[in-house]
Order: structure tokens, then sequence, then C-alpha cells
């Protein structure tokens, strides 16, 4: 809040509309980032930091991916094996 804050002058917003227009917005961001500084404060530790990932197993992990939107079934493939679509499960299969 003791911060400098930062606004364009006349001749860089363009004008006195322009600055006018530019000063509001500045005023309103300036506003929110006081607010939420003033709550971060009254709460310390209520801004979540993000847990390190865990592997991940389901869909969306290594062992089950999406091509084009189709789900491919994880299973290390073999010599000679070609991707291929099964009709009947709708998903992407080594065969």
């Amino acid at each position: 809040m003791s911060e400098q804050r930062w606004y364009p002058t006349v001749e860089e917003a363009g004008g006195h509309a322009q600055h006018n227009v530019h000063k509001q917005v500045l005023d309103k961001v300036y506003g929110l980032t006081d607010r939420l500084d003033k709550l971060d404060a009254q709460h310390p530790g209520a801004t979540a930091k993000p847990s390190p990932a865990s592997p991940a197993s389901g869909p969306g992990s290594p062992s089950h991916t999406k091509i084009a939107g189709l789900n491919v079934i994880g299973t290390p493939p073999q010599n000679g094996q070609k991707l291929t679509f099964n009709s009947s499960t709708g998903q992407i299969e080594w065969q």
C-alpha cells in the first residue's frame, strides 16, 4: 500500500479522456490488490500452496491417455503390434 503507484502521463495515455480511463482502471486494480493484501495479512497461510504432484493412476496418467479424444489402453506394445481402434469398446488398443 505504501509503494509508489504508477499512472501514465496525459501524453502517454493519448489525451485527457484516455488518461482518466487509465487512471480509473488502475485505481480499481490497485484497490483490489490492496484488498487482497489486507485479507492475506488477516489470514496468513490461507492461500493454499499447491502440493507436490503425486503419481497419477487414472485417466490422464501415463498408463491412460488419449489420442484425438479417444482412449488408449496403456499396455506396452510388443514388436509388430499396431495401434487400432476397437469399435466395440470405443478405445484405441495395441493389437
